[in-house]
């Protein structure tokens, strides 16, 4: 397909400032053929739905194909590699592994091991692996945890701050990862499994020029809500005053992305619980007047069940240079602690203090 198309694919990669991945060249056919979208609205419903049915397989057999050669590459680079191990992690990454998280390492240039795969997968499923970690965790250790993660969301108003208190909740948790090691009597498997975490815990703490912050939220005492923000200032047009939000919860996953053109806010929210989406529709009006404290022109903010993807493609979108910094993270604190009252994680955070005094 990309033979075919010449050159075309190249140049629409490089246009995007993507780096040139069979992935993303793949992705730039599909867009063409399609006049620049892939995704229909079924009208029954009005959500948004896949078209090319076999394009998933099409990524999986890349994918595989891609796992088992890494797998090769490490296995080589092995001192002493013994077989059982190599083939319980060969099939672990094959049945796991996801390109982009790959890219995601190289592009924040961590080492390319086994634990770092499965570190990085981890932490694009929500770090649901941190579960183990609050179970050990005593009530005030939770607090403590939660104290940080929700100073980190009240001060993020700039790179450094951000950075700073990120830090803390990592520090804390890495913490009690050294306690269950220091004063348990530790199984193979234990120790194992601890030693995951901490692999998450630590590799969750962006490169300065990534932006991406992991924060961990505990709520309903044992429930885990795990909040990923992206940042993009801009490198490419196409990335200027851009917000990328994931929040993964026990039984949710809602993404958000807004963006900041020529002073206008747009945005969308995609969720896998119809009942969360539907309640944040249901409270637009109260983020739309928070948004409108920054002085802009609200847009359209659309709402989708996650069976489809979505992205805001407006062609017509002419990038600013003179987007603010602080305007960026102000949207990015605005969106993510809407979308923390609105699921009930931090309304339960207030109660519990309120109780407590």
């Amino acid at each position: 397909q990309i033979e075919k198309g010449d050159d075309a694919a190249v140049g629409s990669v490089s246009l995007t400032d993507k780096s040139l991945t069979l992935r993303n060249m793949l992705s730039a056919v599909r867009t063409r053929k399609l006049g620049g979208f892939n995704e229909k609205t079924d009208e029954n419903f009005g959500e948004l739905v896949r078209v090319f049915d076999n394009a998933g397989k099409i990524d999986a057999q890349i994918d595989t194909a891609y796992a088992k050669l890494l797998a090769g590459e490490l296995k080589e680079s092995l001192s002493e590699p013994e077989n059982a191990y190599y083939e319980d992690k060969k099939a672990e990454m094959i049945r796991e592994f996801n390109a982009a998280d790959i890219e995601k390492l190289i592009d924040e240039n961590a080492e390319i091991t086994f634990s770092n795969i499965a570190a990085q997968t981890d932490i694009s499923k929500g770090r649901r692996n941190l579960l183990g970690l609050v179970s050990e965790m005593s009530s005030e250790e939770k607090r403590k945890v939660n104290n940080l993660s929700y100073k980190f969301i009240d001060e993020f108003d700039g790179d450094r701050f951000a950075a700073e208190n990120e830090k803390a909740v990592t520090d804390a948790l890495s913490k009690k990862v050294t306690k269950i090691i220091e004063n348990e009597k530790m199984t193979y498997d234990k120790l194992n499994g601890i030693l995951a975490i901490k692999k998450t815990i630590t590799l969750s703490v962006k490169r300065e020029e990534s932006k991406t912050y992991d924060i961990p939220f505990i709520y309903d005492e044992d429930k885990l809500a795990d909040l990923s923000i992206t940042i993009r200032k801009g490198k490419a047009e196409a990335d200027k005053g851009k917000v990328f939000i994931v929040l993964t919860t026990n039984d949710d996953k809602v993404t958000s992305e807004f963006r900041i053109v020529n002073e206008r806010i747009t945005g969308y929210f995609r969720a896998e619980s119809r009942e969360n989406l539907e309640n944040l529709k249901a409270h637009e009006d109260i983020l739309k007047k928070t948004l409108s404290e920054m002085n802009m022109e609200i847009g359209e903010i659309s709402y989708h069940l996650s069976f489809g993807t979505s992205q805001i493609t407006n062609s017509d979108d002419i990038y600013n240079d003179n987007i603010k910094t602080s305007d960026i993270y102000r949207t990015a604190k605005t969106v993510t602690t809407h979308v923390l009252k609105v699921l009930g994680i931090r309304e339960q955070e207030m109660r519990a203090e309120n109780e407590n005094k």
